[in-house]
């Protein structure tokens, strides 16, 4: 079943670009085919390290511009977190997840989806909502800039 999503996709892909004058490249393709196995928000430059594994010859141009090509045609959405940093995810994913930003010293931190769906248990137990996508993000100080101004 995710194959067949995953092949219409693919197919969505390339004719958006034959519909859009971009040529079907092997390397857009590629791309396409790693970006769609991921299911969080991703940097360009982290994107770019996992595609350069599998294709050890591509530049990150080549990689950059394919995520915005994405993006154009509505396979990607970009999101600003509060680092300020760019960030890439399919828009056909279901999302979740939560980040920390310490407003100190502006680390980023990934919270722990288990840890934090047990603060969703409630609402999903008493059948207020059905909870199929997040993205949160909470601000504060992390446990060393905590200490810091203690």
């Amino acid at each position: 079943m995710k194959t067949i999503h995953s092949a219409k996709k693919a197919q969505t892909f390339k004719d958006n670009l034959q519909a859009r004058g971009y040529k079907s490249t092997q390397q857009r393709n590629r791309i396409f085919e790693i970006f769609a196995q991921i299911n969080h928000s991703i940097s360009a430059d982290e994107f770019y390290r996992q595609v350069k594994k599998r294709l050890p010859r591509i530049g990150f141009a080549t990689v950059y511009r394919t995520l915005k090509l994405l993006e154009r045609n509505g396979l990607a959405s970009k999101l600003f977190l509060n680092d300020g940093l760019a960030r890439y995810q399919p828009s056909f994913a279901k999302h979740k997840e939560a980040f920390f930003f310490c407003e100190q010293c502006s680390v980023v931190q990934k919270i722990d989806q288990k840890e934090l769906e047990l603060w969703f248990e409630p609402l999903v137990d008493n059948k207020k909502y059905s909870i199929r996508n997040y993205r949160l993000e909470i601000n504060g100080l992390c446990s060393s800039c905590k200490q810091t101004l203690a």
